[in-house]
């Protein structure tokens, strides 16, 4: 299967600002590149195909400003939610993880359950996000997960979804547990 990778460009983005772009299970970085392209629109470098070759295309699906979404390490994160700055924590791990440890406030949001058959996708994950956050489309949001994988998929689809503030939690609650500082809750 080919690799694809897509990274999207907007002029209204600082120099500074780094793209995380999620890939099935791996997460790219890349600084913004030059973007001509005045329609408000991104446009999108794809590499693909077996011979790694880059191509060039304008793509009219979405602004960037709905996939975007910003990446914070988890003492930001803790910050955030000691400041008031976040309104929901979303911890898209499996029940069995976050009966283990969590983070203090994190609610529950599996975008996979654990099956006899293994990881299978959670049906009604939009569903349970609308439950948690009320259908409000502004409201602050981080989510993590175990390591930084699921949170950067379900942070895609929160951005899909039309969700404004969202950020993902560099590392999951890997890197969390790593600081001393943090608080842990373990039922």
């Amino acid at each position: 299967m080919a690799f694809v990778a897509s990274l999207w460009t907007s002029r209204a983005l600082s120099k500074q600002t780094q793209l995380a772009v999620g890939v099935g299970r791996s997460v790219l970085w890349g600084r913004r590149l030059r973007n001509d392209n005045s329609s408000g629109y991104s446009d999108r470098i794809t590499s693909g195909g077996s011979c790694g070759r880059s191509q060039r295309h304008r793509s009219l699906h979405r602004p960037l400003s709905t996939l975007m979404a910003e990446l914070i390490t988890p003492q930001e994160a803790h910050r955030r939610k000691m400041s008031g700055e976040c309104d929901v924590h979303l911890d898209v791990r499996t029940a069995e993880e976050h009966s283990k440890v969590r983070a203090p406030g994190s609610t529950l949001v599996p975008l996979m359950n654990s099956s006899a058959q293994g990881m299978q996708p959670n049906e009604s994950f939009m569903e349970q996000v609308t439950q948690v956050t009320g259908g409000a489309l502004d409201k602050k949001i981080i989510v993590s997960c175990a390591s930084g994988k699921r949170s950067a998929t379900a942070v895609e689809r929160l951005r899909q979804a039309g969700y404004q503030h969202v950020a993902d939690m560099q590392g999951g609650m890997t890197e969390y547990l790593k600081d001393q500082g943090l608080p842990v809750e373990r039922p």
